[in-house]
C-alpha cells in the first residue's frame, strides 16, 4: 500500500469534508497529523473548520487556541473573518482576539516575507545537471524537497524556490503571476552563479508553481532542456495559446505532463496544454493517472529518474 502523505492525507479530507462528512474528516486529519511531513498550520486548520461543521464549536476554538497560542501558528485575519465555515465563533470574544493576534503576526510576516532558496546538493554527484522545483499553493520548500529530491540519486543537484507570498504560517501561494516570475528570476540569478542553468537544467513545478514554471519558459526568463508539470494549475492557458506553440522553435526541449483524473482544478489544462504542445510539435508527454487527485503519482520517484536519466 503507498505511503501516506501529506498531500493524500488533505486531499482525503477535503474530499470527505466536500461530500459533508465532516465528522469523518475530522477523525482523519487528528489520527493522522503527526504521521506525515507537512504544514501542521492547515492540517488544523482543516480540523478547527471540521469541528465547527460538524456542530462543535467548543472543540473548534481549543484547536484555534492550540494553533495559534500554543504553536505560535497565524492564518489570515481576512479568512478567520469571512470564512463561512467559521461563522459560529464570529461573535465570541476569545475568537475575535485570537483573530487580532493573528492579525499582528500576518503583518509582521507580509512585510519580512522575501523569495527563499534551498539547494540541496548530493556529495557523489556526477554532475549531470541541476534540478529547479517549484511548490504548490499553500506550500514551502520542505513540502517541496519531500516531492523532488529523487533526483539526487540520478546525479542531480535540486534548488527548490519558495514564493514571497505568504499566506499563513509556513503557506506561500503564488497568485500574483508577476511577482511569482520575479521571484524565480531573483534565484536564477543566484544559481547563475554556480550551475549553467540555459539549456542544462530542469524545471518543475507543482500545481500553482507550474503556473509559474510555464510562464517563466514562455517570457524567456529560463530555457530549461526539461519541463515537469504535475498537477497543472494553469487558468492563463487560452492567453498563452500561441507562446505555448512556439516552443516548438526551442531545440531539444522537452515538456512532460502529469495529471490525475480526479484532479478536478487541474485535469482539464492538463490535457489543453498538451494539445497545444502537440500542436506545435513541441516534444511532450501526457501521463494520465487513474483515480489520483491533486497530488504526485505514488511512483512520482521512479518516473522522475526515468525522465532525468532518458
Amino acid at each position: 500500500m503507498p505511503a501516506l502523505t501529506y498531500n493524500k492525507l488533505i486531499n482525503s479530507g477535503l474530499q470527505l469534508y466536500r461530500h459533508g462528512r465532516f465528522e469523518e474528516s475530522y477523525d482523519l486529519l487528528t489520527k493522522n497529523m503527526d504521521r506525515v511531513n507537512g504544514n501542521k498550520a492547515q492540517i488544523l486548520n482543516f480540523r478547527y473548520c471540521s469541528a465547527c461543521r460538524m456542530g462543535r464549536p467548543d472543540l473548534a476554538l481549543d484547536l484555534l487556541r492550540e494553533s495559534i497560542v500554543d504553536r505560535g501558528y497565524w492564518y489570515s485575519y481576512d479568512y478567520l473573518l469571512s470564512d463561512d465555515d467559521l461563522k459560529p465563533l464570529r461573535n465570541n470574544s476569545e475568537f475575535q482576539a485570537l483573530a487580532s493576534l493573528c492579525k499582528e503576526r500576518e503583518e509582521q510576516a507580509k512585510a519580512a516575507s522575501k523569495t527563499e532558496l534551498k539547494t540541496v546538493r548530493q556529495p557523489s554527484s556526477d554532475g549531470q545537471g541541476l534540478l529547479i522545483a517549484l511548490h504548490g499553493n499553500g506550500e514551502n520548500v520542505e513540502i517541496a524537497e519531500g516531492c523532488w529530491s529523487s533526483a539526487l540519486r540520478c546525479g542531480y543537484d535540486v534548488a527548490l524556490v519558495q514564493s514571497s507570498q505568504i499566506t499563513f504560517t509556513a503557506g506561500y501561494e503564488w497568485s500574483d503571476l508577476d511577482r511569482g516570475i520575479k521571484d524565480l528570476r531573483q534565484q536564477i540569478r543566484l544559481l547563475k552563479r554556480t550551475y549553467a542553468i540555459d539549456d542544462w537544467s530542469v524545471l518543475g513545478g507543482f500545481s500553482a508553481g507550474a503556473r509559474i514554471a510555464l510562464a517563466s519558459v514562455l517570457r524567456k526568463e529560463i530555457r530549461p532542456r526539461r519541463l515537469i508539470l504535475v498537477g497543472p494549475w494553469l487558468p492563463d492557458l487560452d492567453l498563452w495559446t500561441d507562446d505555448v506553440i512556439r516552443l516548438g522553435e526551442l531545440e531539444g526541449f522537452t515538456c512532460n505532463v502529469v495529471c490525475g483524473t480526479e484532479d478536478t482544478d487541474c485535469f482539464a489544462h492538463a490535457k489543453r496544454v498538451s494539445e497545444l504542445l502537440d500542436e506545435g510539435g513541441v516534444k511532450h508527454t501526457l501521463r494520465i493517472v487513474d483515480g489520483m487527485a491533486h497530488d504526485f503519482p505514488d511512483d512520482f520517484d521512479s518516473y522522475l529518474a526515468e525522465l532525468l536519466r532518458g
